[in-house]
């Protein structure tokens, strides 16, 4: 037995010798760098996903993790060897995934090594392909050797800062050129990175030797060279010491104040910030309930809570308005030049005092096109009148936030984004072992296979959109039938008619809804939506009744002499910029419609087997799902 297991361990390719098999906790002396296999989890940065097995690369202030086998942290395909940790001086992970772009694609499969402080890649069914990662010994500077452009999937609070990412917990990375913004991921060209603080990455990049204390009043500085910004940095206590290049200039900002001229950077003087402009908003309340809103000034808009609040316009003249949703008339702020802080007692009527109002398919982090917070993001949704949310991310699970911090009763799904179409699974559980965090890995799955594989046999909800409808066709009577079907505009009518044409009773819902339900808890909610009563929307409420029955409805016998032929009801509220009404049947075909000014209606129907009713105009549009007249 003892033979057996030093003949194990003397076989290990893997694993550096000596004492690089121990667990080291301690960083580097400084000029030096570690490369070695992760042994126990005091190597594991806090907040960290790495594990014992993977790989650590650190000099004494920056500690890098690399994903070992089978695969990478946020993608679908790929084996291991990208960086899932950056931790700079010891603060804690600041990123989800350093992902590097190689030529003709990362392999499935990597052998990884730890050798003379460098972390060594091989392709394992091609070794002629290598690549390494290597840290220099004095800076944070990461070469990628064979890297054409690297991505970054930030964590939920990155902002992009002039041309550089800051991560939530102080995490700079950067390159000498801007990085391409989807909204979410970045991605730069190159093969090197430059990770650390922002006074050290300056020092890095710019190989600065000035490194200067400032004095100021305000929350942050800014630098530029050259007129172009490229990082801000905090003041605590009033003073910060950054390191700044040759010829940069420097700034002080605060929100809500006029910034401070820009002055050289090299005399440590910083000038005043100057004057403020706040408009501060006492709590709105409708029938005696406080709601969340949102300001909107100048264009620009600002989330508050349902205490109301101050937000910080900046000096000088403007114009704006105060919104909570389409359930509400907006209050119009007249044109005003504020300085100083400005008072706001607003009020808002109730044009719809029924519903749910619900946001679907809400893109969230760690997608490639959000990297709000989760619950930053349900704030904002919150103070536009959403009731409810599902947040997705593409080809990843969404980031979820805990109902006792969510401003709104939310579910966190994720989106399979495939050639044929996109499903939509909702609860979703993240699992930081599995590639993507365990979203659906739809490149090994038939597309009729992907709906049961995401809805787990029936323990999470699914939506489809109507490619992936109409690409499964009729092969969709062979699979368990998804519970909605995602549309996106009125162009999508001929789809709808396909389905309810085939007695396929799919609920409509869309990017935003009015989900008919008395009930504006989230329980409520979703039954209601699973039910099909709802009714996909830019904001205005259509409603529409056949002889007492609503959407999601069907009637459950043949319309006779005694009970009437089926009798339509339709109303519109919050009509937007709607100007007719029309219902549809079997075919798509148009039964009957009006201009909005005629609205309420009431219209006897032929005997139809389903009716849905379509509102539209230039921007605004809402369909609600089947009312079904008969049985299949």
């Amino acid at each position: 037995m003892l033979g057996a297991l030093l003949w194990l361990i003397g076989c290990d390719p893997t694993v550096d010798g000596g004492p690089l098999n121990e667990c080291l906790t301690d960083p580097p002396a400084m000029g030096e760098v570690r490369s070695k296999q992760i042994r126990c989890t005091a190597e594991i940065p806090e907040y960290g996903e790495a594990r014992i097995g993977d790989w650590v690369l650190e000099n004494d202030r920056v500690r890098l993790t690399i994903r070992n086998q089978p695969n990478r942290l946020t993608q679908l395909t790929g084996g291991g060897g990208t960086i899932i940790d950056v931790d700079v001086n010891r603060r804690g992970d600041d990123i989800i995934e350093l992902v590097p772009i190689v030529e003709d694609g990362w392999p499935d499969r990597v052998d990884i090594m730890a050798e003379d402080g460098t972390i060594h890649l091989t392709d394992g069914d091609d070794p002629s392909r290598t690549w390494s990662y290597r840290l220099d010994p004095l800076s944070g500077r990461l070469h990628i050797s064979g890297a054409d452009e690297v991505r970054l999937v930030p964590n939920p609070g990155t902002e992009l800062i002039g041309r550089w990412a800051h991560g939530p917990r102080g995490t700079v990375v950067a390159s000498a050129s801007a990085p391409t913004d989807a909204g979410g991921w970045l991605q730069w060209t190159g093969d090197t990175l430059h990770l650390g603080t922002s006074s050290t990455v300056t020092r890095d990049i710019f190989q600065s030797e000035s490194n200067v204390t400032f004095e100021s009043d305000a929350s942050h500085l800014e630098l530029r060279t050259d007129g172009t910004l490229f990082t801000r940095f905090e003041i605590t206590d009033g003073q910060v010491t950054h390191y700044t290049p040759e010829g940069s200039e420097v700034r002080a900002i605060t929100a809500g104040h006029k910034p401070s001229p820009w002055s050289p950077a090299s005399a440590g003087q910083v000038e005043p910030i100057g004057e403020h402009g706040f408009i501060e908003v006492e709590p709105i309340t409708v029938a005696e309930e406080a709601v969340p809103f949102t300001v909107v000034w100048n264009d620009i808009r600002y989330s508050l809570p349902a205490e109301g609040g101050t937000v910080p316009v900046g000096p000088g003249p403007g114009e704006g308005r105060v919104t909570a949703g389409p359930r509400y008339t907006p209050y119009t702020i007249p044109f005003d030049e504020v300085v100083g802080t400005r008072p706001l007692i607003a009020s808002l009527d109730a044009v719809i005092d029924r519903d749910a109002w619900v946001a679907f398919a809400t893109s969230a982090s760690p997608g490639p096109y959000e990297r709000r917070t989760s619950k930053s993001l349900l704030s904002q949704l919150a103070s536009e009148g959403f009731d409810y949310a599902v947040l997705v991310a593409e080809d990843e699970v969404a980031e979820g936030v805990p109902a006792s911090e969510s401003a709104i009763p939310s579910h966190a799904g994720s989106a399979a984004v495939t050639p044929q179409g996109t499903v939509i699974a909702w609860p979703w559980s993240r699992d930081s072992r599995s590639a993507a965090h365990g979203a659906a890995p739809w490149h090994a799955l038939d597309t009729l296979d992907l709906l049961p594989w995401m809805s787990k046999a029936g323990r999470r909800y699914t939506a489809v959109d109507t490619a992936w409808f109409r690409n499964v066709g009729d092969a969709m009577r062979r699979t368990e039938s998804p519970d909605l079907l995602l549309i996106e505009s009125p162009a999508d009518l001929s789809t709808i008619a396909d389905a309810y044409d085939r007695w396929i009773p799919l609920g409509l819902i869309g990017k935003t809804n009015w989900v008919h339900t008395d009930s504006r808890v989230r329980d409520g909610i979703l039954r209601a939506m699973l039910e099909g009563r709802s009714t996909p929307s830019t904001g205005p409420n259509l409603q529409l009744h056949v002889s007492g029955y609503g959407p999601g409805d069907m009637h459950d016998g043949a319309w006779t002499d005694e009970t009437g032929g089926p009798i339509a009801q339709v109303s519109l509220e919050a009509a937007g910029d709607v100007t007719h009404v029309a219902l549809i049947g079997p075919g798509g075909e148009a039964l009957a419609s009006w201009s909005t000014d005629e609205l309420p209606v009431t219209h006897p129907l032929p005997q139809v087997p389903w009716v849905v009713a379509v509102a539209q105009g230039t921007a605004d549009w809402a369909i609600t799902s089947a009312v079904w007249l008969e049985r299949p």
